[in-house]
């Protein structure tokens, strides 16, 4: 490598790095404290976290009642289908309002807030 041993390298830039994570107690806290200390980021933060639950919410959730509806061995004029469908329909119901949520948040930041 180019301009002498990697290790001195790295003994010679953890200290400050170190200095630096330390000042803030912990890389998390550092982030939220410097990064997320005006309203509005912690605000598109919310709106990044409801939109980004429905990928798990749908794998979990929901993957279990679409696993169940899509079985051939299901009666399609059955209670248990019935049931199904309403069970399904409900958890759709609660996905769409996060992405709704989320949206609107979005489109409140978008118009309401100023840009840095």
């Amino acid at each position: 490598m180019r301009g002498g041993n990697s290790r001195d390298r790295v003994r010679t830039q953890l200290p400050p790095s170190h200095y630096h994570a330390g000042k803030s107690g912990s890389f998390g806290s550092g982030i939220v404290h410097r990064g997320m200390a005006r309203r509005g980021d912690v605000l598109v933060l919310v709106a990044g976290v409801l939109l980004g639950s429905v990928i798990p919410f749908t794998q979990i959730v929901i993957l279990p009642t679409n696993k169940q509806l899509l079985n051939p061995a299901l009666d399609r004029r059955s209670a248990q289908a019935g049931q199904l469908l309403a069970r399904w329909g409900a958890l759709h119901a609660v996905r769409s309002v996060l992405s709704a949520l989320a949206l609107l948040l979005f489109l409140y930041l978008a118009v309401f807030t100023k840009c840095a």
